[in-house]
């Protein structure tokens, strides 16, 4: 299936090597692919292909990139294989998409659907899994995580799906979305916070919330 997520400042967390030290080269066939990048880790991360709708996520290994990847850059690429799969290659930036790919982006997953996801978020966060007692108490931004969350709230993953954005990034929006201007009435809220190790490079955990909104 398709992986993705994100980072807590929406950038690699490690600095990357330059091309002498690129783990696969393309395959000199010259074919390129655009997409968008999706998912990044440590050393790793997935690329979404343009106009291949429901197709696994590219993988790309950050030393096969020389440039800081960030979610939404968008790509262009080239495919090699990597263990009987393809991977991104020979991976290039293309500038001056990402203030229309955000405008899209909140055009296709409305106001209304952010705050309904955050609310989601808060009843499963403060949830117990079955069989448990204690509440979940956190939701770690990686892909098994973020997964077992949209598996539990399909509609809201079919919402997600249809607006292009990826997964991890639109929980930490709808996170924004609840503490920026939807707080309304309720006491409890959500909050972002650094992971302590890993490739879930942030936590959501919930909040009460007292007094007035600041």
């Amino acid at each position: 299936g398709r992986r993705s997520g994100g980072s807590a400042d929406e950038e690699a967390r490690a600095p990357l090597p330059g091309t002498a030290h690129r783990r696969t080269r393309g395959t000199g066939t010259g074919e390129r692919y655009n997409g968008s990048i999706v998912y990044v880790c440590t050393s790793y991360g997935f690329i979404r292909r343009d106009d291949d709708e429901g197709s696994e996520d590219i993988f790309v290994h950050l030393v096969d990139v020389d440039f800081t990847p960030r979610m939404r850059d968008r790509v262009s690429f080239e495919l090699a294989q990597f263990r009987n799969r393809p991977k991104a290659v020979e991976v290039v930036k293309l500038e001056g998409s990402s203030e229309k790919t955000s405008r899209s982006e909140d055009a296709s997953w409305p106001k209304d659907k952010r705050v309904a996801l955050a609310d989601a978020l808060v009843a499963w966060i403060d949830g117990a899994p079955d069989g448990a007692a204690a509440p979940r108490g956190s939701l770690e931004l990686s892909p098994d995580a973020i997964g077992a969350f949209f598996a539990d709230h399909p509609a809201h993953a079919k919402a997600i799906k249809a607006s292009t954005l990826a997964p991890g990034l639109a929980l930490k929006r709808a996170v924004r979305e609840l503490a920026t201007s939807s707080r309304g009435s309720r006491t409890r809220g959500l909050e972002l916070k650094p992971a302590p190790s890993g490739c879930a490079a942030a936590v959501i955990r919930t909040t009460t919330w007292t007094g007035d909104k600041a």
